[in-house]
């Protein structure tokens, strides 16, 4: 089944108890709550962690893995794509 609304926080390989977490983080980012976020997030398993955008992420208080650098390269790249169109 795949996210229609290409929503971070439904991605289709988890369940909506994890969708649940990931729009937890989501809203309290939103909400300019970094500290709560990033307990909630550190919370909660790896294979979660990871469908959180590296920006948001970094907002929140983490740091990111090489992996996360790369993926957030990735993302900046595509960006600066969209906006030349």
């Amino acid at each position: 089944m795949k996210n229609e609304n290409n929503d971070w926080t439904e991605p289709t390989h988890l369940d909506q108890r994890d969708w649940l977490v990931l729009k937890d983080i989501k809203h309290l980012h939103e909400q300019g709550k970094m500290q709560e976020a990033i307990t909630v997030a550190r919370s909660t398993d790896t294979i979660v962690r990871e469908e959180i955008p590296p920006q948001i992420w970094i907002d929140i208080g983490g740091s990111l893995t090489p992996t996360g650098l790369e993926k957030l390269r990735k993302s900046k790249e595509k960006d600066i794509g969209r906006s030349r169109s």
